[in-house]
């Protein structure tokens, strides 16, 4: 049970990784964009 509720927190704590480098990339090429709008 305890191993159990370890390894979905890890699952967890991956899974939350994956979504914040997703949510990173994504507004990184939007305010790229709208810079380079912007700039020409």
């Amino acid at each position: 049970m305890h191993v159990k509720w370890e390894s979905d927190i890890l699952a967890l704590g991956c899974l939350v990784r994956e979504l914040n480098i997703n949510l990173g990339l994504s507004l990184t090429f939007r305010t790229l964009s709208l810079s380079n709008t912007n700039s020409v």
